[in-house]
């Protein structure tokens, strides 16, 4: 499953590194969910500044699956540069046109590649 996001989508999208802790803020609405090899329980986003996650972490987010609230969960996965957005239920996200939202914030600890 793609998930395509455009400049205009990012209402708020920010980081800050305290030694080696980076906490991502992120407000990213009305997002096309587009189908490509099937849809998945995770939409990921891309760590900023080309770090990767050093460790595990995992935050509770809020979303909206094709315009239904749902609850949610960020994580943060071990030598990976992609945090993964998931419903609290684990359920695959619905193919939608601008009805996918995703708010909150992360915080873990960082390395380079």
């Amino acid at each position: 499953m793609g998930w395509t996001v455009a400049a205009g989508d990012m209402q708020s999208w920010f980081y800050t590194l305290v030694g080696s802790t980076m906490t991502l803020y992120f407000d990213i609405r009305n997002t096309p969910v587009t189908v490509s090899g099937g849809l998945t329980a995770g939409l990921q986003i891309r760590i900023p500044g080309g770090f990767y996650a050093a460790y595990s972490a995992e935050n509770a987010v809020w979303l909206y699956d094709n315009a239904v609230a749902a609850s949610g969960f960020i994580r943060a996965s071990p030598n990976s540069p992609l945090l993964v957005v998931f419903r609290t239920d684990l359920a695959n996200y619905t193919a939608s046109v601008a009805q996918t939202w995703v708010n909150g914030q992360i915080s873990f600890p960082i390395r380079t590649a």
